[in-house]
C-alpha cells in the first residue's frame, strides 16, 4: 500500500522591504590616459589605486584593443590569372598576395601546389606558373583556405600573426592576444619519380 500523504500547510512569508540607495559612480573625466604608469615610474613602487583610476585603466586597454581590431581587417587583392600556353596558367600577383598576408612565398607556394596536386614555379617577376587550368575563383578559395589555416588566429580571429617553428612543429603566434596554436605541416602527396631513359 502507498503511504498516505499529509495535508500541505501554507505559510505566509512577508516580503522583505528593499531600500534603494543612490550611489554615484566614480567619474573618469579628469584622469589622463596611462597616468598610473607615470606615478609608478616616479615613486618606483605601486601605490593603492582608486576605483576610478582602475576603471580608467580598463577603458584605456579596451580602446587600444578595439582600435587594433578595427584596423586588423586586411583587404587582399583577388588572384589575377593569365594563360601561358595551352596547359599552364600564371598567377600574376602571387608575390603581392603573399606580402599582404605577411607570409613567405615559399610556404604559400608549397600549400598551393599541394592542394592543387600539381607542380609549378615562381618566375623572376614574382609570377607563379602552375601546370593545369585553374580559374581566379579557384585560386581565391585556395587563398581563403590558407588564411583560415595558417594566418587567422583561432582565438581572437585576427590576422596579425606570424609563423614560428620549434622542434619540427609550426605554431601560429598571434600578436594581438598572444595565443599560440599548432598547425599541421604542409605535406605533399605522392609524386612519381620519372627518369629519362639513357640511350
Amino acid at each position: 500500500k502507498k503511504p498516505k500523504r499529509g495535508k500541505k500547510i501554507e505559510v505566509a512569508v512577508p516580503e522583505p522591504q528593499l531600500t534603494v540607495i543612490d550611489v554615484p559612480l566614480p567619474s573618469t573625466e579628469n584622469l589622463e590616459a596611462n597616468s598610473w604608469l607615470e606615478d609608478d615610474k616616479m615613486t618606483g613602487t605601486e601605490r593603492n589605486y582608486h576605483y576610478a583610476e582602475l576603471l580608467k585603466r580598463i577603458y584605456d586597454q579596451l580602446i587600444i584593443r578595439v582600435g587594433e581590431g578595427a584596423s586588423a581587417r586586411v583587404g587582399i587583392d583577388p588572384p589575377e590569372v593569365g594563360r601561358v600556353g595551352s596547359r599552364r596558367i600564371a598567377w600574376t600577383n602571387f608575390a603581392a598576395n603573399c606580402t599582404q598576408i605577411h607570409r613567405k612565398t615559399k610556404h604559400v607556394l608549397a600549400f598551393v601546389l599541394t592542394e592543387l596536386g600539381t607542380d609549378g614555379a615562381i618566375g623572376g617577376d614574382g609570377k607563379l606558373v602552375i601546370r593545369g587550368r585553374y580559374g581566379s575563383k579557384q585560386l581565391e578559395n585556395l587563398l581563403r583556405k590558407y588564411i583560415m589555416e595558417y594566418v587567422m588566429c583561432k582565438s581572437c580571429k585576427q590576422v596579425d600573426t606570424e609563423l614560428q617553428k620549434e622542434n619540427r612543429i609550426t605554431f601560429v603566434v598571434c600578436n594581438s592576444c598572444g595565443s599560440r596554436t599548432s598547425v599541421a605541416s604542409i605535406k605533399s602527396g605522392f609524386q612519381a619519380q620519372t627518369r629519362r631513359r639513357q640511350q
